[in-house]
Formats: structure tokens, C-alpha cells, sequence
């Protein structure tokens, strides 16, 4: 079965130097490409509600906070396939994973996976 999606992104494509490098986004200035919303009363904290930054341009939160890229654990993925989502499970994408550059990690790849 053949499935489309269609994603939709809330503001416009940012082509800006500063969104280009990974991390270096933490240095953002420009106030169009990010809006806030408060979060719920957290309860640990005395019941106080924050403002969470989101991002308003293509990329949403990957764009405005660095593009920092963090694998999920296996038992999510395997969780998502067992749930009825087939090929979403770790052994199937963990081939694509290895695909993903992640220089931090360089030469470590064989130990962590």
C-alpha cells in the first residue's frame, strides 16, 4: 500500500547563514522565525508556566535550536511497528540510521550502533 503525506510547516523558508550551521542557531536574533507559547503548569516546579520558543519558519524547532540530530531508543521503534506500523521497527530503520552523517560520533559508530 502506497501512502502519501503531506506536511505542513508554519512560516516561510528562512535562508539565512545563521540557520545553515548546526548549533550556531543558539545565536538567532531574528524574532520573525520564532514565536511562544506558554507551557501547562508544571507541577514540579510550583505550578509556574514558561514560555516555550517555537520555530516559525520551515524546519520548525530543528531550525531555531541548533539542528541537533539524537537517535530514539530501540523500543520506541520497535514499540511503533509492534502497534501495526510495519517497517517502522529498529532492525528496519537502524540501516538508514547508519546512513545519517554524525561526525561527533566518528569511529564510533561499531561500538554505539
Amino acid at each position: 500500500m502506497l501512502a502519501s503525506v503531506l506536511v505542513v510547516e508554519y512560516g516561510d523558508l528562512a535562508d539565512s547563514w545563521n540557520l545553515s550551521i548546526p548549533y550556531y542557531a543558539n545565536y538567532l536574533q531574528d524574532a520573525s522565525l520564532m514565536f511562544t507559547t506558554p507551557s501547562v503548569p508544571q507541577r514540579g516546579l510550583g505550578n509556574r508556566v514558561f514560555n516555550l520558543f517555537l520555530g516559525a519558519t520551515v524546519g520548525g524547532g530543528s531550525t531555531v535550536n541548533g539542528m541537533a540530530y539524537v537517535r530514539g531508543a530501540k523500543v520506541d521503534y520497535d514499540t511503533w511497528e509492534e502497534i501495526g506500523n510495519r517497517g517502522w521497527g529498529w532492525d528496519e530503520l537502524f540501516k538508514y540510521f547508519r546512513k545519517v552523517p554524525y561526525p561527533l560520533l566518528v569511529g564510533a559508530v561499531g561500538r554505539l550502533g
